[in-house]
């Protein structure tokens, strides 16, 4: 029924928030107050992009008033509620003279043992099916971040391209004549790549916090870049670049600029763009923090090299 499907989301928000030691800090920070952004950065030890993401994680638990300050939902204060029932140490009922101390010890030594027993055989049977879980995901994880790599190989290897997307083999360069071919292959290829892999990558090991924030960062980073039409800042893209530059050569008859813009994307960029996504493959073969964190690294260069280009031809 809708609303039992409903409540089941809303439980499924609440668990996977709480899951996040950062994400119980706004909570608890956020109880009977609202805050700006900046305060509430002020109380955590973590920079300002951290902080959109671990909000932006806590969906329906916090809502943005119209001063621009969050607060708590009503879902969030539910939230709360849990967390301090959780933490809230449990009490012994106190002994009555009907009860000696030997025999409340005895009571309380054989429930402690068989808490232990059970917890003990869960704890082996939980292990060994998330070992096993875990293992299926890494997997599919590696096989996903190699179709990742190449997705992206295919949309910065202009030979391929033009194999891909053109008739005529013969071609081995771009021109005027292939250029908008070739500008469409490559959004081909990387719409693929973010809608085929990346966006799927994040959300395949919900239960592993290690792939949680780097994955953002390079599923946010491809799509503000190569599919979407502005960035989060309000300017132009890559994609917004040159498919403004095809419109226009479209009217005038002329696709010089077009090609002149695409040859220096591809000289600048394309086997850095390339070099990116395979360490992104190879950090899931098998996983690797370090390596991961290190194409977060990498982001940062490639945005710098290509907010220039931007700027030459927007």
């Amino acid at each position: 029924m809708p609303g039992e499907k409903m409540e089941e989301e809303t439980y499924s928000l609440i668990f996977r928030s709480l899951k996040h030691p950062i994400r119980r800090k706004i909570l608890r920070i956020l109880v009977d107050k609202e805050l700006a952004f900046s305060e509430i950065l002020n109380s955590l030890s973590i920079d300002s992009g951290h902080l959109s993401y671990h909000i932006e994680n806590l969906g329906d638990l916090v809502k943005r008033f119209v001063n621009g300050k969050y607060g708590l939902s009503s879902i969030g204060v539910a939230a709360v509620d849990l967390m301090s029932g959780v933490e809230e140490a449990p009490r012994l009922p106190a002994p009555t003279g009907k009860l000696r101390w030997k025999n409340i010890r005895s009571i309380l030594i054989g429930a402690v043992l068989v808490i232990l027993m059970a917890s003990v055989a869960f704890n082996i049977h939980y292990s060994n099916s998330l070992q096993a879980s875990m293992e299926k995901n890494r997997n599919a994880s590696a096989h996903m971040a190699f179709h990742f790599h190449i997705s992206v190989f295919r949309a910065t290897n202009i030979d391929l391209l033009l194999r891909t997307y053109r008739e005529g083999f013969g071609e081995t360069e771009a021109n005027e004549e292939n250029i908008e071919a070739l500008i469409g292959g490559f959004f081909n290829e990387m719409d693929y790549a973010y809608h085929g892999f990346i966006y799927g990558l994040r959300y395949l090991n919900p239960e592993l916090s290690e792939y949680e924030e780097p994955l953002y960062v390079i599923e946010k980073f491809l799509f503000e870049t190569f599919i979407h039409f502005e960035s989060y800042a309000g300017g132009p893209t890559v994609r917004s670049v040159l498919l403004n530059s095809l419109a226009e050569a479209q009217k005038l008859a002329n696709y010089s600029i077009s090609l002149a813009a695409f040859k220096e994307l591809a000289q600048i960029s394309f086997q850095k763009i390339d070099e990116w996504s395979s360490e992104v493959a190879e950090s899931f073969a098998p996983f690797n923090g370090t390596r991961l964190d290190n194409t977060v690294n990498m982001i940062e260069e490639l945005r710098g090299i290509l907010n220039q280009w931007i700027d030459n031809y927007s």
